[in-house]
């Protein structure tokens, strides 16, 4: 068979499923194959015993062939009330439609839990340079036991059918007999869950050791080849993805030029997946201002390296610790039953619907026995939710993170549509646990009031909160410590600093107390000098914008810091020369981006800011920002 021929049958292949999602029978010269009286080639499906609801991992293996085997076409059939094929993985054979440059060939596959059937297909896509000539795991089956009907072998082959089974040389027409061997689950009665035959088959009894297969690794967009390989395990009753990345061939890729993603994609229903690089790959990255993003069908997670902080997680594990023996783990993982029902509860108490099951992300350095955890970033780190298709995307308000005993706090989310789909965008400062809820918010005072939309916007996003049920009071002015804590959710900052300020007019036991240390930490917020705060002074609208001036740094909006500049937009105001010498820059700043209009052309730097005012200059300064949608 010639190489050309073969891209043809690669093309040909790969149109077939994509457009029927059949996976046998797909070139006549294959299927219709002469028989040869040849030794019969064994394909052994992997044996196990386990408990009714286990999942389970069964590799399918060619076992020492007495042939070249160019391509197989493979049908295995099962009981749908017995077992459900959760998912295929090639162990050999790149599923992507780049294969057909892949030196590992062409592998599909496709599952039916209605019929019972799961089809496996093969293809040498060099033409015959990287044919099967000894024992090979082909692919893994994950499946999950129901247990009902369970008798005899869970897995059975029609082998006199050659679209059920068939494997071939590098000459398409002659085709090889073989027999399958094992296949067989059997129920367990004491919750044991062991292997029938040696193989690395997948329990979801702690510890389970670990399936390897090749996955995805994509470089500023390039696919590229073993670059890193997956394990899979259970623990407590999760399933978990370790994908453990070649960390001297990225390295390699780096030297040679630049890089600016390395993405790693995992289609999977896993409950956890964990990308791991070590500290050298990571210092690599850092210096190239490159980002490591994990990519799965629950969420996305897009980290820039140096938000990771390897010279500080460094020192944290011990000065003498050389960078390529510090492991990285990057987590995405779905929140334990115990976190979503404390989720769930808490949104049904405040009159919201939890569109999503919480999802955890998280990183994490580790050096032998010795782990830190990244908490805390210095810049915005963004996640994005996959929303359920079912799901009406204007019936999403925010994204949300979820604290203590459940509690729902807002985070600076946008719902954005790509390639068909809906996600929710979030940006945050910190690690944790990360829900979507649809809490629309209505005030009876606001109806015909001109603030209505930015008070109604913040409100269902948990930012602002009214005086009673379905009261704002939006013309009363607005304290300090009631502003810094609007500024600090609107922000999505909501951790405590871990230093105390004194001020003399703060107490611990004051609710705001938490805000104004935040604030202070956050450099959003000063005492005066006599070490005071006054936390229930009111808040002229020149303070107001100074604030969000120092906010301005948070989200990286570049400010007006010339003279020139500033006297040019504040000339059409009357009272611009009211503005304290401290306030001057703030107020240019906040006309440039159009956050703050002033009222008959003139700034009343020196008046009281209302509620509704502080509303609509935090709805426009999230927007400005990027960080909620228009």
């Amino acid at each position: 068979m010639t190489k050309e021929k073969m891209k043809h049958i690669v093309r040909t292949v790969l149109l077939l499923v994509a457009v029927f999602g059949y996976t046998t029978g797909f070139v006549p010269g294959l299927t219709h194959a002469e028989p040869t009286t040849a030794v019969k080639l064994q394909l052994v499906i992997g044996e196990i015993t386990a408990k009714t609801g286990d999942a389970v991992q069964l590799p399918v293996t060619l076992q020492n062939p007495s042939h070249n085997i160019a391509s197989y076409n493979l049908q295995l059939d099962y009981n749908p009330a017995s077992i459900e094929v959760l998912a295929i993985t090639p162990t050999y054979g790149d599923s992507t439609p780049a294969c057909e440059s892949s030196q590992n060939g062409c592998f599909q596959s496709n599952i039916n839990n209605t019929q019972g059937w799961v089809r496996a297909i093969w293809v040498d896509s060099t033409g015959g340079n990287r044919m099967l000539s000894s024992t090979q795991q082909l692919f893994t089956i994950q499946v999950k036991i129901k247990g009902i009907a369970m008798d005899g072998k869970a897995f059975t082959v029609d082998s006199d059918n050659p679209e059920h089974l068939n494997l071939t040389g590098v000459d398409e027409k002659v085709s090889y007999p073989a027999e399958i061997k094992g296949g067989r689950i059997t129920l367990s009665q004491s919750g044991s869950t062991s292997s029938g035959d040696g193989s690395a088959n997948i329990p979801v009894q702690v510890p389970a050791q670990p399936v390897p297969t090749n996955v995805r690794v994509v470089l500023d967009g390039k696919e590229q080849q073993n670059m890193a390989t997956a394990n899979i395990s259970k623990v407590n009753g999760r399933e978990i993805i370790t994908i453990s990345v070649d960390n001297d061939k990225v390295i390699h890729q780096i030297a040679n030029g630049t890089m600016n993603t390395l993405l790693l994609p995992v289609s999977t229903t896993s409950e956890e997946v964990v990308g791991v690089l070590n500290g050298q790959l990571l210092k690599e990255m850092q210096n190239k201002a490159a980002k490591v993003e994990i990519q799965t069908d629950r969420a996305t997670y897009t980290l820039p390296a140096v938000q990771i902080g390897i010279d500080d997680l460094s020192r944290k594990l011990g000065q003498d610790v050389s960078l390529k023996d510090i492991l990285i783990n990057v987590k995405i993982s779905e929140a334990s039953d115990e976190s979503t029902k404390a989720a769930q509860t808490k949104a049904a108490a405040g009159h919201m619907s939890l569109i999503v099951r919480p999802v955890n992300f998280e990183v994490e350095a580790k050096y032998k026995d010795k782990k830190v955890s990244v908490t805390q970033f210095t810049d915005y780190v963004e996640r994005s939710i996959t929303l359920p298709d079912e799901v009406d995307p204007d019936k999403i308000t925010t994204g949300v993170v979820v604290g203590k005993d459940g509690e729902l706090s807002h985070v600076p989310t946008q719902i954005v549509k790509k390639d068909g789909r809906y996600y929710a965008v979030i940006n945050s400062l910190t690690n944790s646990t990360y829900a979507v809820v649809w809490n629309p918010k209505t005030f009876t005072d606001t109806i015909k009031h001109w603030s209505r939309s930015d008070v109604e916007n913040l409100a269902s996003r948990l930012v602002i909160q009214g005086v009673g049920p379905d009261q704002f009071d939006p013309d009363r002015n607005i304290t300090r410590a009631e502003f810094v804590s609007i500024v600090l959710r609107s922000l999505g900052i909501h951790q405590s600093s871990t230093s105390i300020v004194s001020f003399k007019d703060v107490k611990a036991s004051d609710w705001f107390a938490d805000e104004v240390n935040t604030g202070v930490s956050y450099q959003l917020i000063k005492g005066y000098d006599n070490g005071t705060f006054k936390p229930n002074g009111l808040l002229t609208r020149a303070e107001a914008m100074t604030i969000l001036d120092r906010a301005f740094a948070i989200v990286k909006i570049d400010k007006v810091t010339q003279d020139i500049e500033a006297n040019q937009l504040l000339a059409d105001y009357k009272d611009s020369a009211a503005l304290e010498p401290w306030a001057k820059y703030a107020a240019a700043s906040a006309i440039k981006l159009g956050i703050v209009k002033g009222t008959n052309g003139q700034l009343n730097p020196r008046g009281e800011i209302t509620r509704a005012q502080t509303a609509a200059i935090m709805n426009r300064f999230l927007i400005k920002s990027e960080l909620i949608n228009e």
